[in-house]
């Protein structure tokens, strides 16, 4: 219960950061460690280290080990952790570095340029001025903060803080398993840093790399040197063959936010695991609002009540979102899996396998194959080259992360054992990633330097092992779970989506939490206990032989220390254009928006150049001399902006009028909370206005105009004109009145493709919806938005179209019947007994007794009697739908009925698809709409490819597909009395096949394989011992 109240707590403050919910969070906060804290001490009391039951003593460890630095009785010590963290985080927070002419910049800021500059001069100012800033300023609170965790440790029972970060992972000579994982790692990643060197000298010059072979840590896309992605453009291995351009892919698609999150869920539930519920989907935050401020970084959370699970996150529709969707998702899959554990038990197996996890999908989800499934491709593409650039991309984030990660925990190892003195902790940090991970200092460091500190993990004595431990399982539990969905071909290639035999044994796996040893957790999804990083060594194999070809010519590795000759800082003189150090600087443009100026500067674009000059108004917006709508302009707080002919200019207002909130057209929070739409004066519209303004349009509905006025499109233009009616969306094409906007007191119609209005006296309002689509009714159930633009609750909603296969695609008034006669729809009256349609044609509707039906061609639900789609072509009798009392009949391609006394009931299911059987087991639908419970369920027809597409009727019949056309005959195995089937119900019999699932075997103990792209049968030897429990084969 405390745990729920703390996180609950500590989500309201992410989510609405204000002193007072700040100051809630730090009360729930001492109440949970106190309870945490006695939790620890009362399981003390026992002598759990002799416990027998060995899950009642794994209780007690976790419970200890949940408390954390807490379990000690130095309250005194405690507060000294915990301030000197504090003081460290707010140093790293508030930390600047100044560039020329007093621009000064965050470490967001700073690591945009590290990211996208490609001056030498530039890298290397900021990255000495950053490390420079913040390591000297937090080296004494570091070698304090380290002597208070290591006398904290002791009373745990541990020798020092690593001993005791360790022992998480239950075993016995740790830090020696994680250097025989990076020698293992060792060929792949000194051919790619000697590729990486090989392409950096191609850009800068040749006497700024060491002799030594290490590559300068500044010129590596970031301040810390770590991952490397963002250097990838400079070592893509082939340029000009574009890739899937996933962000144009979604934003073509029209992706929302919940789409993405949708498919980051569809892809856990096409491998078996259960959905997210509706609490997810309401209380999670997935997009930053506009009204409070956040904290951003994306977030899973448990609420430690096996029912409450939320994202928290500031979502875009581009590439890098979808991939931290799938990554959260993967936590909350976690999540649920052990949600029915005991709550001490509910977490991961080890500190690492959560991330792991979490990763997994991103393995999959940017195969060709999975890029195809979604729709992101038409076809499958076999492209060598673009192979050779998805594993490039994904080697500079994962691959070089390991060694960046071995070398920050190798320093820290020694620092806690007091093998490093504070003196020589800068000197042996160098030393440590020179010989590790082939970097070295850009500039001589000196004795009061102090470089992790630069690191806020580092500095604040956080564990960064995990992130080791967590790529290595990612890529070993990638490959056991594609051999269990038999991928085959390239283990880069594999795409776990919809595979449940994968999906089962993952589920098995996290199902257990924390209850097992983690090397007991990994062993029922790998088979083994120990970590390996072959199957990672395996991934990247078509890499790895292409860089060897690559680097034929080049030297391989590095010097074990650092270069003996680095270059003297020398004070940087300043630049020609110092803006360019700012968020987005550069040196061409085409308005004033691609321009970033100082904050108390404006940004201009004169001949597509940037300038900057001063304005006692500040302002940091964005200033553009061009303009659509007011929304691109931005002036001081006091001003209001305006768009005259294209152009921005800005009055004074008294304050009265702020500045943008939002911006134009897109989602924004009302004040109650609500979502409203952005107008194109920065406002947000909380239910009246919002819609997009623009100078050119196709129709009125692309243009907005005040309250008491009409848009219009003419030539292209938006134009407004006054009408009292209040006309807000006015288009002059149409195809369903639902297309058009009236007064308030009037009501739409569509003539001939044109929109008119007419007065109603108030009675029908404007439109409320979108014809077709989901609306809410008034006593909060869902219905349908007919073509009047109004919300059918519970009586219409069917989709009114001018052309028609079956009377379902039609709607009429309430009180008639729609028909379609010759694909047009009709409507005649029926004195009101004929409602119009409650739900779509062939899809899932819920009965009186709640009970699931099928959607019949009239709209209504048939309850376990009718449901089949009525079409006037047809393959089989399961195309076609007849009066209950009728059957139907599929002759040379058409549908029929004739009468059968009513023995034979309409269809229950569809053909070919999976049914219930009366005892609760599912079963196949057959071709006459009946659930074959374990004996039939092969579609009939009279013509076929393989057997596959024939049914015989006989009780003791086989079907054979020989020319081209169906044959029965005689199954010998019923002639002995054997009427037990085989215990193979659902494979299908072929005689040619691409797996085991392909074929079926008639004998009672024989077992179907597939080789050589041939169906064979064997003796099942599960039946040889007096086993009767049938063989793993589902």
């Amino acid at each position: 219960m405390l745990w729920n109240i703390f996180y609950k707590s500590v989500w309201e403050y992410v989510t609405n950061i204000t002193e007072p919910s700040r100051k809630d969070m730090n009360k729930k906060s001492v109440q949970l460690s106190k309870f945490d804290k006695e939790a620890a001490e009362y399981a003390r009391m026992f002598a759990y280290e002799n416990f027998t039951n060995t899950t009642m003593k794994r209780q007690f460890i976790k419970v200890i080990e949940r408390a954390g630095l807490y379990t000690i009785n130095d309250s005194t010590l405690l507060e000294q952790i915990t301030r000197t963290k504090a003081e460290i985080s707010n140093l790293h927070r508030k930390s600047i570095y100044c560039l020329p002419r007093e621009n000064c910049l965050y470490r967001a800021g700073l690591e945009k340029i590290m990211s996208k500059s490609r001056s030498y001069d530039e890298l290397l100012t900021v990255w000495e001025g950053w490390h420079h800033i913040t390591g000297r300023s937090v080296k004494e609170h570091f070698i304090k903060l380290t002597k208070l965790m290591n006398k904290a440790v002791k009373y745990k029972g541990h020798d020092d803080v690593g001993e005791w970060w360790a022992s998480f992972y239950e075993i016995s000579y740790f830090e020696n398993d994680i250097a025989r994982l990076f020698k293992e790692l060792e060929p792949l990643y000194l051919e790619l840093h000697a590729y990486i060197r090989k392409q950096l000298l191609k850009r800068y010059e040749k006497d700024i790399f060491p002799m030594s072979g290490h590559i300068p840590a500044h010129l590596l896309g970031s301040l810390d040197s770590g991952k490397l992605e963002k250097i990838y453009q400079f070592v893509e291995p082939f340029p000009n063959n574009s890739r899937v351009n996933i962000t144009k892919k979604m934003r073509e698609q029209q992706f929302n936010v919940t789409l993405v999150y949708r498919i980051a869920e569809d892809f856990y539930t096409s491998m078996g695991f259960e959905p997210m519920d509706d609490d997810f989907w309401e209380n999670s935050m997935f997009v930053e609002p506009s009204n409070r401020y956040v904290f951003c970084n994306p977030s899973s959370w448990d609420f430690g009540d096996g029912k409450d699970y939320r994202i928290k996150a500031c979502t875009r529709i581009d590439e890098k979102n979808l991939i931290m969707a799938h990554h959260e998702v993967g936590h909350i899959v976690y999540y649920q899996s052990y949600k029915h554990q005991d709550t001490i038990f509910r977490n991961g197996a080890n500190p690492a396998f959560h991330d792991g996890v979490a990763s997994l999908a991103s393995l999959s989800v940017k195969t060709p194959e999975h890029l195809h499934k979604i729709g992101f491709t038409e076809t499958i593409l076999e492209d060598p080259e673009r192979d050779m650039n998805y594993l490039m991309k994904l080697a500079l984030e994962k691959v070089a992360l390991l060694p960046y990660a071995y070398a920050i925990e190798y320093w820290r190892w020694g620092v806690f054992r007091g093998q490093i003195s504070p003196s020589e902790y800068n000197k042996k940090w160098w030393d440590i990633r020179c010989r590790y991970q082939g970097i070295s200092p850009p500039v001589e460091r000196r004795k009061e330097d102090f470089d992790p500190g630069s690191l806020h993990l580092v500095a604040t004595n956080q564990p960064f092992i995990k992130h080791f431990v967590s790529v290595i399982l990612q890529f070993q539990w990638h490959e056991a779970l594609c051999k269990a969905a038999d991928h085959k071909g390239h283990l880069h290639r594999c795409n776990l989506y919809g595979s449940r035999t994968a999906g089962h044994i993952l589920k098995k796996a996290l199902s257990l939490g924390s209850s097992k040893s983690w090397q007991n957790v990994m062993r029922v999804v790998t088979g083994q206990r120990q970590m390996s990083v072959k199957p990672l060594m395996k991934y990247f194999n078509p890499l790895l032989l292409w860089l060897r070809d690559q680097n034929k010519e080049e030297n391989i590795g590095w010097a074990r220390s650092c270069p003996s000759i680095i270059p003297q800082l020398q004070t940087p003189t300043p630049l020609d254009h110092p803006d360019k150090y700012m968020k987005r600087q550069v040196a061409s443009c085409t308005t004033a928006a691609d321009c970033t100026c100082a904050d108390n500067q404006v940004a201009a674009c004169h001949h597509g150049h940037c300038s900057c000059h001063h304005d006692s108004g500040h302002h940091p917006k964005r200033q553009v001399a061009s303009c659509t709508t007011a929304a691109d302009c931005t002036c001081a707080d006091n001003q209001v902006a305006a768009c005259h002919h294209g152009h921005c200019s800005c009055h004074h207002d008294g304050g009265h009028h702020p500045r943008a909130l939002c911006h134009n057209g897109h989602q924004c929070t009302c004040p109650d909370g609500q979502t409203g739409v952005c107008n194109s004066n920065g406002h947000c519209d909380c239910g009246n206005n919002g819609k997009r303004q623009v100078a050119s349009c196709t129709t009125a509905a692309d243009c907005t105009c005040a309250d008491n006025q009409v848009a219009a499109c003419h030539h292209g233009h938006c134009s407004c004109h006054h009408d009292s009616g209040h006309h807000p969306r006015q288009v002059a094409s149409c195809t369903t009145a639902a297309d058009c906007t009236c007064a308030d007191n009037q009501v739409a119609a569509c003539h001939h493709g044109h929109c008119s209005c007419h007065h109603d006296s108030g009675h029908h309002p404007r439109a409320l919806c979108h014809n077709g689509h989901q609306c809410t009714c008034p006593d909060g159930q869902t219905g349908v938005c007919n073509s009047n633009g109004h919300c059918d609750c519970g009586n219409n909603g069917k989709r009114q179209v001018a052309s028609c296969t079956t009377a379902a695609d039609c709607t009429c008034a309430d009180n008639q019947v729609a028909a379609c006669h010759h694909g047009h729809c009709s409507c005649h009256h029926d004195g009101g007994h004929h409602p119009r349609a409650l739900c779509h044609n062939g899809h899932q509707c819920t009965c009186p007794d709640g009970q699931t039906g099928v959607c019949n061609s009239n709209g209504h639900c048939d309850c376990g009697h009718n449901g089949k789609r009525q079409v006037a072509s047809c393959t089989t009798a399961a195309d076609c739908t007849c009066a209950d009392n009728q059957v139907a009949a599929c002759h040379h391609g058409h549908c029929s009925c004739h009468h059968d006394g009513g023995h034979h009931p309409r269809a229950l299911c569809h053909n070919g698809h999976q049914c219930t059987c009366p005892d609760g087991q599912t079963g196949v639908c057959n071709s006459n709409g009946h659930c074959d419970c374990g004996h039939n369920g092969k579609r009939q027809t009279t013509s076929c490819v393989t057997t596959d597409d024939c049914t015989c009727t006989g009780d003791h019949e086989v079907a054979s597909c020989e020319n081209g056309m169906c044959h029965c005959h005689h199954d010998p195995h019923h002639d002995n009395g054997n009427h037990n089937p085989p215990h193979h119900p659902g494979k299908r019999q072929t005689t040619s096949c691409v797996t085991t699932d392909d074929c079926t075997c008639t004998g009672d103990h024989e077992v179907a394989s597939c080789d050589n792209g041939m169906c064979h049968c064997h003796h099942d030897g599960h039946h040889d011992n007096g086993n009767h429990n049938p063989p793993h084969h589902p």
